[in-house]
C-alpha cells in the first residue's frame, strides 16, 4: 500500500504543478459543479448565503425596528436649533433689508423734496424777476407815454396859444 499512496501523492503533485493555481473563479465553478450533483449540498450553499445576508441587514432592522434613540432624539433638536437660528438670521436680514429701503426713501423722499422746493424758489424768484421787468417796462412805458402827452399837449399849448394870439390882437 505504500507505494500506491506513493503513487497516488506524486500523480496529485503532477497534477498540481500542471494545473497550476486554483484562484476564486476556479473554485467558485467546482462548487457549481457540486451543487448541480448534490441537493443536499446546494440547500447548504444558500442557506450559508442568506446567513451573510442577513448578518448584513442586521443594522439596518435593529434601526427600523428599536424605534428612536437619545442620539436621534439630540440631532432632532439640534437641527430644530439650526433651523431656528437660520430662520432667525433671515428675518434679521429681512428687517436689515427694510430698514435700509426705508432709509433709502426718507432720503429720496428728502432730495425730492428739497428738489420740489428750489424749484419751487426758482419759479417764484422767476416770476418776481418778470414781475419786476414787466413794472419797470410799465413804468418806461407810462414815462414815454407821459412824456409823449407832455409834448403834446406842449405842442397843442403852443398851436392853441397861437391861434389864440391873433384873435387876441
Amino acid at each position: 500500500m505504500s507505494e500506491r499512496a506513493a503513487e497516488i501523492r506524486r500523480r496529485v503533485e503532477d497534477r498540481r504543478h500542471a494545473q497550476g493555481s486554483i484562484g476564486l473563479l476556479e473554485r467558485i465553478e467546482a462548487l457549481r459543479t457540486l451543487t448541480a450533483n448534490h441537493f443536499a449540498l446546494l440547500i447548504a450553499v444558500w442557506l450559508v448565503r442568506f446567513f451573510f445576508i442577513a448578518i448584513d441587514c442586521l443594522p439596518v432592522v435593529v434601526k427600523i425596528l428599536g424605534g428612536t434613540s437619545t442620539y436621534d432624539r439630540l440631532l432632532l433638536a439640534r437641527m430644530k436649533a439650526d433651523e431656528d437660528k437660520y430662520t432667525d438670521l433671515l428675518v434679521g436680514e429681512r428687517i436689515e433689508d427694510r430698514a435700509k429701503l426705508q432709509i433709502l426713501q426718507h432720503r429720496v423722499d428728502r432730495d425730492t423734496r428739497k428738489a420740489l422746493a428750489d424749484l419751487d424758489h426758482a419759479y417764484q424768484d422767476g416770476i418776481v424777476a418778470r414781475e419786476a421787468e414787466q413794472s419797470k417796462l410799465q413804468e418806461d412805458l407810462y414815462a414815454k407815454l407821459r412824456e409823449r402827452r407832455f409834448r403834446s399837449a406842449s405842442e397843442n399849448g403852443r398851436a392853441d396859444h397861437a391861434e389864440a394870439s391873433p384873435l387876441m390882437g
